[in-house]
């Protein structure tokens, strides 16, 4: 993605006046435009519309008046491509902003909508120029009005355009597009002998018109006639067009707080940013990071080059975190979210495994395992976003051995370990062989895939605890019959509420956490607090419900987890003793095993490291691949669940560290991470508070009713959805052509096309859910084989099918 500057003509309006006249002119909108012989002047103002966009807003041609000869014109329009102010290479560009912050103003949250009023603020506020003739005499905005804006007057015609004005554009793979956050104006000046500056951060995001629609920063350059060309106004304009064009620094100061002494700090920060730019960056971006080192290949570099990349990043790994205020109530929100991630997923998956597994893997195993790998991978994983869990897959796996054992005679435990041990030396293997290099050839639509798959998947398992809480009561309860002794040996059988509670606080939870989740972008409160309820928003929503679960309906039967705190919770086999059948028994398990780790492992890698998370510290697939191993390797010698990286918990966390801004892209709005804090605390945080969760408050935790948790799984279904284009595509398929909306690839590729690409996954989707659900243990161990098929399927069958053109559009690389 490339962002160079334009600078443009924009802001274009239009008079009509009486001859006969002098009045003052209305606004008027382009629908309603009055007759010829009206006594007034209209003014009807026509920002700069990208090239990108279908058509202008509001063409001249659309003025409906009575005699088109009279009202139609041509309008010369000019614009021109400006390269970046080199920070690095031209030594006066960082001197020029310390010496030009000294002589500037800043307005900070104006509330003004109208474009003018800014302006008259921003010229007012500008600093006195000392060196002028008149050094008290202030800069008045009639002086100034004429040079920010040109005039034309025609017949009964003025038109007003704005004269110069620096934006970004930004091109990617979606296209080229403006970007409408911030602009640049400038001018030059009799009046002033130094160039001055002003900076107004808006109150909100301002609608000034197309091409200005989201306006949150204006910059004011006004420079002095007279001035040599490296430090002419425009030059001026430039540098500090630069150092706005970056996504970070706008964030930065939009967080910044309107309060006394805000002003230095707004200062400080362009400041810093313009050193930051000077200084050579040795971390160019995260996928520039794992380019493939030149020389001859040797077993095990894959692993070394990751290790020595992500070494020199460990101690800012944990300082990161602690960086700034607003980077500690970023990590400890997220560090409560995974918390109230993670927790109630493991304590789901124990219960299956209790049920499958007669006891031998329970909820004490399950969080015990959970918080030993999640604190080992937080200590010394590559990847620091990604989150160890125990998945369905390997319950499933769980299942297939616990079968095997009864049907054998062999130990389960000896089984559990050997099988678990040889998954790890496939897995040491794939990473020594840098197996991750396939990964190349999987696309966006794999991740996609994948991530859906997960989220359907925490909805079935929702909606099938739900259909069973109804089925539970037995009508016969109603005949009252003396006989019939069901209610005190199964109260949820004759308590027909039960139903009904459950879906209450199961649709509670989902309401109540997304509800706050958005409450960000809503008016109420201030920021601050509408930041805080949007962090917490699921911890808040688990407990508010759990509370109501407690409160108000303690008298209702409601189902929570199974704990048994006599249970063995480490087991250590001697699985040495098996025979040479059961070693080959545990091979065969192993292997596939191990290539279910790995493909898991290896798409939530990609999904969390891409150019849209705008991550700086490189990737370490290789390493990462070892260290689970490693990992799983002690897991299995404890007799505790295994563990891999897991979807949506760390892509939830990425975007839970993250700061987002609301980018207008072609009508649409989407967020875009403009800032990533990648720290190892949130994670680390988190499973240290399961430490004493796991010691002291298991008992406690029947007080959230397994409602509460699936509602919460739901929540993460929905969460791991957003911005997923595959999700966008099948909407298409129910919507009305004429309402679609302008996406990149609505534009570039034919509908038919579309259509049939979304179809085709729409297969792929129903293959790995019915594979997934099985009701056969055996064919659910296909899984990770299915999902590596679709791989060499998206590289030589779909092309067949649709165009390779076609195909870098919908299905490329982030």
């Amino acid at each position: 993605m490339t962002t160079p500057l334009v600078t443009s003509d924009s802001a274009i309006s239009f008079e009509m006046r009486n001859p006969s006249e002098n009045t003052a002119s209305t606004t008027l909108s382009p629908p309603q435009s009055p007759p010829l012989d009206t006594c007034q002047d209209i003014r009807l103002d026509i920002p700069f519309t990208q090239p990108s966009s279908p058509t202008p807003a509001y063409p001249i041609q659309s003025l409906a008046f009575q005699n088109q000869h009279h009202n139609q014109f041509l309008m010369d329009r000019r614009q021109r491509l400006l390269s970046w102010k080199d920070f690095s290479g031209e030594v006066r560009a960082l001197l020029d902003v310390q010496h030009l912050l000294s002589k500037s103003s800043v307005l900070l949250d104006v509330h003004d909508s109208d474009l003018r009023a800014i302006l008259r603020r921003m010229v007012e506020e500008l600093p006195v120029d000392r060196r002028s003739s008149s050094p008290s005499k202030p800069i008045l905005y009639p002086n100034i009005h004429n040079k920010l804006f040109s005039i034309a007057d025609v017949d009964h015609f003025r038109v007003t355009n704005i004269e110069q004005r620096i934006q970004s554009i930004i091109a990617s793979d979606e296209g080229v597009f403006e970007d409408q956050s911030w602009f640049t104006l400038y001018c030059t000046s009799e009046d002033v002998v130094e160039t001055r500056l002003c900076f107004a951060r808006l109150h909100k995001p301002t609608n000034f018109g197309p091409g200005l629609g989201d306006v949150q920063f204006i910059v004011l350059v006004i420079g002095p006639i007279q001035q040599k060309d490296t430090k002419s106004a425009l030059e001026t304009a430039r540098t500090f067009a630069t150092l706005f064009a970056d996504s970070q620094l706008r964030n930065e100061l939009l967080l910044l707080p309107h309060q006394p002494g805000c002003e230095a700090e707004f200062f400080a920060a362009i400041e810093h940013h313009a050193q930051k730019l000077s200084q050579h960056t040795e971390n160019q971006s995260s996928h520039e990071h794992t380019e493939p080192s030149s020389g001859r290949w040797i077993p095990g570099k894959g692993i070394i080059d990751d290790f020595k990349r992500r070494i020199v990043h460990y101690k800012s790994d944990y300082l990161d975190g602690i960086a700034n205020k607003r980077s500690i109530q970023k990590t400890i929100s997220s560090a409560v979210f995974l918390y109230f991630s993670i927790l109630p997923t493991a304590v789901a998956l124990g219960m299956l495994n209790d049920t499958n597994t007669n006891g031998k893997i329970n909820v004490n195993k399950e969080i015990l395992s959970q918080w030993i790998g999640g604190l080992f991978f937080g200590l010394f994983g590559g990847q620091l976003f990604l989150i160890m869990l125990s998945t369905a897959p390997i319950s499933i796996y769980i299942t297939v051995i616990q079968q095997i054992s009864v049907s054998t005679g062999y130990d389960f435990f000896k089984l559990y370990t050997l099988i678990g041990l040889w998954c790890a030396f496939f897995l040491a293997v794939f990473a020594v062989c840098e197996a991750s290099v396939i990964m190349k050839f999987a696309r966006r639509s794999l991740e996609e895939l994948f991530g859906l798959f997960i989220a359907l998947a925490l909805l079935f398992e929702a909606m099938k605890a739900l259909f069973e809480t109804f089925d539970m009561y037995d009508p016969r309860c109603a005949v009252r019959n003396s006989s019939f002794v069901v209610y005190e040996t199964d109260p949820f059988k004759c308590e027909r509420a039960v139903g009904l509670i459950f879906l209450v606080l199961l649709c509670g939870t989902v309401w109540l956490s997304v509800s706050l989740n958005g409450f960000r972008t809503t008016p109420y409160l201030t920021k601050a607090k509408r930041e805080l309820l949007s962090d917490y928003a699921l911890p808040i929503g688990v407990i508010i419900m759990a509370l109501v679960s407690n409160i108000w309906f303690s008298n209702i039967p409601q189902h929570s987890f199974s704990y048994n705190a006599e249970s063995s919770v480490i087991t250590l086999s001697k699985f040495w003793e098996l025979p040479i059948s059961a070693h080959l028994i545990c091979v065969g398990l192993g292997f596939p095993l191990a290539i279910l780790f790995f493909m898991d492992q290896m798409i939530v890698t990609n999904t969390v490291d891409n150019n849209e998370n705008n991550l700086q510290k490189g990737a370490a697939p290789n390493w990462d691949v070892l260290v689970v191993s490693v990992m799983n390797a002690i897991l299995s010698l404890l007799g505790l669940p295994w563990m891999h990286g897991a979807l949506p918990q760390a892509f939830l966390h990425l975007r839970s560290q993250a700061d987002v801004e609301d980018r207008l892209v072609d009508g649409t709005i989407q967020q875009v991470i403009v800032k990533n804090r990648e720290s190892r605390l949130a994670t680390m945080i988190a499973h240290g508070m399961m430490v004493p969760t796991y010691f002291f408050l298991l008992p406690y935790l029947r007080f959230f009713p397994t409602s509460v948790f699936h509602g919460l799984f739901l929540y993460l279904a929905y969460s791991s959805t957003v911005g997923n284009e595959f999700c966008q595509r099948i909407s298409l398929l129910f919507t009305e052509q004429r309402s679609y909306p302008p996406y990149h690839y609505n534009r570039r590729v034919p509908q038919r096309v579309i259509h049939t690409f979304t179809l085709i996954e729409l297969i792929q989707l129903a293959v790995l859910f019915c594979v997934g659900f099985a009701p056969w243990p055996v064919v659910q161990l296909l899984f990770p084989i299915v999902t590596f098929l679709f791989i060499p399927f998206r590289s030589l069958i779909l092309t067949r099918f649709i165009s390779q053109k076609h195909l870098e559009i919908l299905d490329g690389v982030h």
